[in-house]
């Protein structure tokens, strides 16, 4: 569901890209290219985006926990902020694409690691 969610920003914001990205157990890596739609429209703000995935996200999730018997979860879905950092170069966008595509396999030795019985009650 996340995952749907993030190929569906680019249906939403026009002039969003996503590539890479990877949903985690608890968190979610992703790199947002944001261009100008044309040049009598700026472009959204990156936090207008992360808002948007997560009001999407957190509907989507209170409805399958009501229509389909998902477990739900305590508390917020997501945290308040997010972390952002602006790719300056193609060797720092070479090396983010390979960190995020290995996140998955680098999970178990986290310092965040958990299972998906610590994640739901």
């Amino acid at each position: 569901m996340v995952a749907d969610v993030v190929t569906g920003l680019s249906k939403y914001f026009e002039n969003v890209e996503i590539d890479p990205f990877v949903v985690m157990p608890n968190h979610v890596h992703a790199i947002i290219k944001i261009s100008p739609v044309n040049y009598d429209v700026s472009p959204y703000a990156l936090s207008e985006i992360v808002a948007s995935f997560k009001l999407h996200t957190t509907h989507r999730y209170i409805k399958e926990v009501r229509d389909s018997g998902w477990k739900s979860f305590p508390g917020k879905l997501w945290q308040r902020s997010f972390h952002d950092r602006i790719i300056r170069n193609d060797h720092e966008a070479g090396r983010l694409h390979e960190y995020i595509e290995a996140n998955p396999q680098l999970w178990e030795k986290d310092t965040h690691y958990m299972t998906e019985n610590d994640l739901l009650p």
